[in-house]
């Protein structure tokens, strides 16, 4: 049986050998059913995670992150910024959140809000190029493998809203992009991805990233920008709480809105 394992920018390998048995256990429980050994299991494994990345970030943080030379990969650079004990949880974490065991999804996506909640160096853009890389959804994939992957990119991003991950026009932009693919995919999905895009809206409304990725992101605009005759009820309620925040410049072209002036 393989054993697993991932490698950090240094090459160095972190697998579960290396990882003591307290640590390992609360993945196991992250799954149950029971929601008391879930909760549990998620102080556990966050506080460890947590304190070993915040001790990570003040004696060992990489160069490219504390005024030093950079190679230019912002997501390198991101990467590097977490101890190997963090890599090693958020990609078991993030392959988690692809699980139908009990209560996996449920356990491991609490867990991930947890961590980048209270890890700054945990950055939202870590998390989303995890889900990328470890649970890719092609255009050619079908059934259950495709459905068990959307399911964990929507589960991953609503994890990164509700832990205060998505700060920026290129977090909130990468999430929206991710989101909407997975509604477009799976019917099923459309509910709630348009949810936690709402909740998303809530939390960067007065902050202006909400403008910007209403003006860049094409799969959102593409989205408003439908016929009435051929939206969604999820793409109408987007247009309907969006309207107080969406830019006027941008109002005429949104079939779905009166193009009227907002007082």
């Amino acid at each position: 049986m393989a054993v697993d394992q991932c490698e950090t920018e240094e090459g160095t390998n972190v697998n579960a050998l290396a990882v003591d048995d307290e640590v390992l256990k609360q993945f196991w429980d992250l799954a149950s059913i029971d929601e008391e050994i879930r909760q549990k299991a998620v102080e556990t494994l966050a506080e460890r995670v947590v304190k070993d990345q915040l001790s990570y970030t003040a004696h060992d943080g990489k160069p490219a992150l504390n005024g030093g030379a950079s190679d230019g990969d912002a997501a390198a650079d991101k990467l590097a910024a977490c101890s190997p004990l963090a890599i090693y949880t958020l990609k078991r974490l993030v392959r988690g959140l692809a699980s139908g065991r009990q209560g996996a999804r449920q356990g491991f996506a609490l867990a991930v809000t947890t961590i980048v909640e209270h890890a700054p160096a945990v950055s939202a853009a870590v998390v989303l190029d995890l889900l990328q890389s470890n649970l890719p959804v092609s255009a050619s994939m079908k059934g259950s493998d495709a459905t068990a992957n959307l399911l964990a990119h929507v589960f991953g991003c609503g994890a990164l809203v509700r832990g205060g991950a998505v700060q920026d026009p290129a977090a909130a932009g990468a999430v929206t992009t991710m989101l909407l693919a997975a509604a477009a995919r799976k019917t099923f999905l459309r509910e709630v991805a348009t949810e936690v895009l709402l909740e998303m809206a809530d939390l960067l409304d007065e902050q202006g990233v909400l403008q910007e990725v209403l003006r860049t992101n094409e799969a959102l605009r593409s989205l408003l920008h439908q016929k009435a005759e051929a939206a969604t009820p999820e793409a109408l309620l987007l247009a309907v709480r969006l309207w107080p925040v969406i830019p006027q410049e941008l109002l005429e072209a949104i079939p779905l809105l009166p193009p009227l002036k907002r007082p």
